[in-house]
C-alpha cells in the first residue's frame, strides 16, 4: 500500500489504430493488493451491522428504497408463504443478514410481504449508506442493478447462494445437479483411467470435495489418504484396485448420490444446545468417562476401560501417545452411548476432552500428514 505502487496495477485501454494511447492508473485500492480483502471485508461488514440496526427498527418504519421492488418475491412464493401459516401471528420476525465478499445475504422466516419488504430495506440503505450511489457521477451504482433484473435479488424459498441451493420449505441444502454431476465424471474418468490423472486435476477435485464437505461432513472422514496424496505432488495420480485413495473416492461417489437424493438438513450441520454431555479422559493405564442429561433425559452414566496389555506396552515403547490414547478414549465412550439404547438420529451431543489434539482430530475428521 505505499506511494506509487499502483502503478503495478496500471493496464491498457483497448483502442483503434486512430486513437491515442490511454493507461489507466487505479486510484482506489484493488482486490488483490497487499491487505485488500482485509479492507474491502471491513467495509462490507460495516455495512451489514448498519443493516442489522436497521432491521431492528419497527416495521413499516424505514423510508421506501428505489430498487426494493426488485426484491418483492413472486406472486407464486407469496402465496406460498402466506399459506403455509407456519408462524404464529405473535411470533417476532427471525431474520439473518450476512455479507460474503460483497454478496450480500439475507434470510427471515417471516409472516407478511411487509416483514420482507422491510429486510430489503434495511439491506439496501445499509449498503447505500456505506457505499453511496451517485458519488462520482450518475451511474456511480454499488448495488448491483443488472443482478436484479435477472431476479437474482428476490426473496424465494429455494435459492442459490455461494453455490449452494437453500431450501427453506424442507431447512436443507444441497448442491445444483449439474456441479454434483461433474463430479460425479471426474471421479468416474479417475478411477478408470490408465494413464493416471494429472496432478493439476486432482487438485481441482479436491477443491470441490472440500466445498462438497460443507453440505456433507461426512466426506471429511474420507478426506485422510486423499490428503496424503495431495502432500506427494507426484506429476500424476493413480488409484489403483485396493489403494485407500481409489477407496475413498469410491465412498464420495455414494456419499454424493446419497445427498442428492436426500439433501442435508440445517439442524444437522448448526451445533445447537446438546441432548446429551459426556465427558471422557484417559491415561497410560485406561479410560473412562460420563454420560449425563442435557436436553433430553439420560440415566447418569459412568464408564471405565483398562487398557489390554499389549496397548500399555505400545504406550511404554513410545509407539503410541498420549494422544492416540484419548482419541480412542473418545470413540469408546460414543459407542457406550450407542450401547445405552439412546436414539442419536438427528440429535446434538456434545462430547468433553481436555486433551487439544484429540479435539482437533475430530473437528477436522481428516489428517493431513502421516505420523
Amino acid at each position: 500500500n505505499e506511494v506509487g505502487k499502483e502503478y503495478n496495477f496500471a493496464f491498457v485501454m483497448p483502442t483503434t489504430d486512430d486513437e491515442p494511447l490511454q493507461i489507466v492508473v487505479p486510484s482506489s485500492l484493488q482486490m488483490g493488493w497487499v491487505n485488500s480483502p482485509n479492507f474491502f471485508s471491513g467495509a462490507s461488514e460495516t455495512a451489514r451491522d448498519v443493516a442489522d440496526d436497521y432491521a431492528e427498527a419497527p416495521i413499516g418504519t424505514l423510508p421506501e428504497h428505489h430498487l426494493e421492488k426488485g426484491t418483492a418475491p413472486s406472486i407464486e412464493e407469496m402465496n406460498r408463504l402466506l399459506a403455509t401459516g407456519e408462524l404464529d401471528a405473535k411470533t417476532r420476525l427471525r431474520y439473518l443478514i450476512e455479507v460474503y465478499m460483497d454478496d450480500f445475504i439475507a434470510a427471515a422466516q417471516a409472516k407478511s410481504p411487509e416483514e420482507l419488504k422491510h429486510i430489503s430495506r434495511a439491506v439496501l440503505h445499509a449498503i447505500h449508506d456505506v457505499f453511496p450511489e451517485g458519488l462520482l457521477s450518475p451511474e456511480d451504482q454499488p448495488v448491483s442493478v443488472k443482478k436484479i433484473l435477472k431476479g437474482e435479488a428476490q426473496w424465494s424459498a429455494l435459492k442459490e447462494i455461494l453455490g449452494w441451493i437453500f431450501d427453506g420449505e424442507t431447512k436443507s441444502i444441497r448442491l445444483p445437479e449439474e456441479k454434483v454431476d461433474k463430479i460425479l465424471a471426474a471421479i468416474k474418468q479417475m478411477l478408470h483411467s490408465r494413464q493416471g490423472t494429472p496432478f493439476k486435476e486432482f487438485q481441482k477435485l479436491m477443491g470441490k470435495l472440500y466445498h462438497a464437505s460443507i453440505g456433507a461432513p461426512a466426506g471429511r472422514g474420507f478426506m485422510t489418504p486423499l490428503n496424503h496424496q495431495l502432500a506427494k505432488t507426484p506429476k500424476k495420480v493413480w488409484f489403483r484396485k485396493g489403494s485407500p485413495q481409489r477407496k475413498a473416492l469410491q465412498l464420495w461417489k455414494s456419499l454424493l448420490l446419497d445427498v442428492m437424493r436426500e439433501p442435508t438438513l440445517a439442524k444437522e450441520l448448526v451445533p445447537a444446545s446438546p441432548d446429551f454431555v459426556g465427558l471422557v479422559d484417559a491415561s497410560g493405564e485406561g479410560t473412562g468417562g460420563v454420560w449425563l442429561s442435557g436436553k433430553s433425559k439420560l440415566p447418569a452414566t459412568a464408564w471405565r476401560l483398562e487398557w489390554p496389555p499389549s496397548i500399555k506396552d505400545a504406550f511404554q515403547r513410545g509407539e503410541l501417545t498420549i494422544n492416540d490414547l484419548e482419541m480412542a478414549g473418545n470413540l469408546l465412550g460414543w459407542l457406550v452411548l450407542e450401547g445405552m439404547g439412546v436414539n442419536i438420529k438427528h440429535r446434538h451431543i456434545a462430547l468433553l476432552n481436555d486433551n487439544s489434539s484429540a479435539v482437533s482430530w475430530i473437528l477436522s475428521w481428516a489428517a493431513h500428514s502421516k505420523g
